[in-house]
């Protein structure tokens, strides 16, 4: 399976090395969003935990 599949939203990786500008911000704000919404947070990462690709169709 490729990265990109016919019907499913694009999904952009990040770049270690480009993006670590980032990277300590967007630690932070999970983090907010995790402590504020844990049940759907929770649901997300086991989402992507599971490998499977429906967390597109969130």
């Amino acid at each position: 399976m490729g990265a990109q599949q016919t019907g499913i939203v694009p999904m952009k990786y990040t770049n270690l090395v480009r993006d670590s500008q980032y990277l300590e911000e967007t630690k932070v704000i999970a983090g907010k969003i995790y402590k504020e919404d844990k049940i759907n947070s929770e649901k997300l990462i086991q989402r992507w935990l599971s490998g499977s690709i429906e967390f597109a169709d969130a």
